[in-house]
């Protein structure tokens, strides 16, 4: 990483965060606030609120409104840091959606769309961000989520999506390895945040249950923030905040695969059981 790496003041890491207006990525916005940011959201009042707020702390933060899925958007940002800033120094893949609903009533056109945003979407801003981020030695951040790491019922499209971010992040890494690009994923589990709100889901009963998942997670979004960016700064690859999803990996490389799925059944009966 160009800071830590190269001895550069982290004053002048410059640091792109998309999904910025609210959630984690506002979370991680302001975890980095002394840090140069550009802050880039679908919904532009909402991140031009969290550059407001950085901004009168101090901080240097540009907020741009922009779709993750549009490629035009991501060469059009690129160009605007190459020519102001003279560069990336690490990229964050921070923007998704949640999707829900049984296989056997979600759409193609949901599944699509997951996967157009929640895949799709960082991989177009690590391929048009690549040059930027060979220049500089930099890295790259990919949020993905627990749900790419473990099955959950009622969730196949985004534990899909998210499942491919993380294959995707392991081939990027070993693609960049020989560039000097750092490259992470992180893979939060219900935090509080307001994701639930912009929920997808073909399944009515999903909405409430997700809700209350997430008004009930133990750890807020600066929590996971805080967490993410120390194991990111220290170039870790896989990054699981959530001590509950570390213990589950490990009973799922100590068991045998058909008792972690009772496991895992029981557990999600609830979700499972949706109507």
């Amino acid at each position: 990483m160009r800071a830590a790496d190269k001895g550069v003041s982290r004053m002048t890491t410059r640091i792109m965060i998309t999904g910025a207006g609210s959630g984690l990525g506002r979370a991680l916005a302001r975890h980095w606030k002394e840090h140069r940011l550009l802050l880039t959201d679908l919904d532009g009042a909402a991140v031009a609120t969290v550059a407001e707020e950085i901004n009168s702390e101090g901080g240097r933060a540009i907020a741009m409104a922009g779709d993750i899925t549009d490629r035009y958007t991501w060469h059009a940002q690129a160009h605007w840091l190459d020519t102001h800033w003279g560069g990336l120094d690490w990229l964050v893949n921070n923007a998704g959606i949640a999707t829900a609903g049984g296989f056997a009533t979600e759409s193609l056109e949901q599944w699509r769309t997951v996967m157009e945003v929640d895949l799709l979407g960082a991989v177009q801003g690590c391929q048009v961000m690549a040059p930027l981020l060979r220049k500089s030695g930099g890295a790259i951040l990919n949020i993905a989520s627990s749900a790419g790491l473990q099955p959950m019922p009622r969730m196949g499209s985004y534990c899909a999506a998210k499942a491919a971010l993380v294959s995707f992040s392991e081939s990027l890494k070993l693609e960049l390895w020989d560039a000097g690009v750092s490259v992470s994923v992180a893979c939060p589990a219900f935090f509080k945040t307001a994701l639930g709100d912009r929920l997808r889901s073909s399944d009515p009963a999903m909405a409430p249950i997700l809700a209350r998942l997430f008004e009930r997670a133990p750890m807020t979004a600066d929590e996971v923030a805080a967490q993410i960016a120390h194991q990111f700064e220290q170039q870790e690859f896989l990054i699981v905040p959530h001590p509950a999803t570390r213990k589950a990996l490990r009973l799922r490389r100590w068991l045998p695969l058909s008792r972690y799925l009772t496991m895992l059944a029981s557990q999600t009966a609830r979700l499972r059981n949706a109507t």
